[in-house]
């Protein structure tokens, strides 16, 4: 029999209305496995920040990993 149950979570607040710019790769990230890349906002995000968000999961998938400017530059294209 359960007696009780301690939840955690949550979800992520958006404006389905009104188009927000897309911010920073790093302020979105906070929303991307839930619903990001699924929605217009996200697909714009990609289009128009794309070296932003791919150096930021550079960074945050592998933060131990060493890399110059020109690693990434050469890579992006």
């Amino acid at each position: 029999m359960v007696k009780g149950q301690v939840a955690i979570g949550g979800y992520a607040m958006q404006n389905t209305v009104t188009r927000e710019q897309p911010a920073r790769a790093s302020a979105e990230s906070k929303r991307w496995y839930q619903w990001y890349f699924n929605t217009e906002q996200g697909r714009v995000g990609l289009e128009e920040n794309r070296r932003d968000v791919i150096r930021y999961l550079w960074d945050t998938w592998s933060p131990g990993w060493k890399y110059t400017d020109e690693d990434f530059n050469r890579s992006a294209a």
